[in-house]
């Protein structure tokens, strides 16, 4: 069970983080934060030990955050290190990790990423 009081509508789960849409379109994001994924900053630094006894940090959140502000979705779809929602007025916004132009902005590059939504556009 998710801990707080929301009542969700939509759930995506992506590779290390889910999102859920409430029923009045808020958007909620918890887990993994490194490229923005969540659609807002981490509250939390998260650490974990590899295979080799290394301890890596990583931005995160333990609990569902308000994500993508300002903004109500009926649809959410998580990735590894990206999340699309579709609004309510059928806009479509990416946010996240971007290296191969997954934001649908024409972005990308090794060190693209956004944390606030981008609206996806047609090529002009």
């Amino acid at each position: 069970m998710v801990k707080g009081a929301v009542v969700y509508a939509d759930i995506s789960a992506g590779g290390l983080y889910s999102c859920g849409a409430s029923s009045g379109g808020e958007l909620w994001c918890w887990g993994y934060n490194e490229n923005g994924q969540l659609g807002a900053a981490a509250p939390e630094l998260c650490s974990y030990e590899d295979e080799f006894g290394n301890l890596s940090s990583y931005p995160c959140s333990l609990y569902p955050i308000r994500s993508a502000e300002g903004l109500l979705f009926s649809q959410t779809e998580t990735n590894t290190q990206h999340t699309c929602g579709l609004t309510n007025d059928a806009r479509l916004y990416c946010w996240g990790f971007g290296e191969r132009g997954q934001l649908g902005n024409g972005e990308m590059g090794r060190a693209y990423f956004s944390v606030t939504p981008v609206l996806v556009s047609r090529q002009p």
